[in-house]
């Protein structure tokens, strides 16, 4: 049986490159998946994806493991005021040498300003809704019967919804499901 794990390690940062289960669970092309690290951690550097589109899990051999890890570069964090460790902006992905740390800590602060964005936008279409006699908005997820992706409805009622009516509701709009949503009181 093959190896699916090998270490390299650059000054105090370890790399760990393991062939991805994809590869051997439903035949993708060879990749292996790089967590960065130290000794404490050896994922607190975050991971990236490296591929080679010419094998697969009949054709690799450990080689190839230690080829694609060998490939693998590292930098400081393009933030000049951070000193972690990044993966080289060239190897892809969306950090663009960005380290794990930056990279999630602006993530989630545009996350939190969208966020921020649609629940004004909410509470605007909600107080809009309570000028013309609503009093209670239901947010629902439709899980249609045909299969596809859910998604959220808001449904505004002039009085208190029964669980009936919101199931009607539910049902006219294709789902299957009729218990997963929340009543916000306007």
């Amino acid at each position: 049986m093959k190896t699916k794990i090998k270490t390299r390690k650059i000054g105090d940062v370890i790399l760990t490159g393991e062939v991805s289960p994809c590869v051997w669970m439903y035949g993708t092309p060879f990749q292996i998946q790089v967590h960065m690290g130290d000794q404490k951690d050896l994922n607190n550097g975050g991971n990236i994806i490296m591929q080679d589109k010419a094998l697969n899990n009949d054709t690799y051999t450990e080689m190839d493991i230690v080829r694609l890890l060998a490939m693998v570069r590292i930098q400081k964090c393009k933030n000049p005021d951070c000193h972690n460790n990044a993966f080289q902006s060239d190897h892809g992905g969306n950090r663009q040498g960005e380290c794990k740390k930056c990279f999630t800590t602006k993530l989630q602060a545009e996350f939190e300003a969208e966020q921020k964005k649609e629940n004004a936008k909410i509470a605007r279409r909600d107080k809009q809704m309570k000028r013309k006699g609503m009093v209670v908005r239901v947010e629902a997820w439709v899980h249609p019967e045909e299969g596809g992706d859910d998604y959220m409805v808001d449904i505004y009622y002039p009085s208190q919804p029964t669980p009936a009516e919101i199931e009607a509701a539910l049902r006219d709009k294709g789902s299957e499901v009729f218990s997963d949503y929340r009543m916000v009181a306007l």
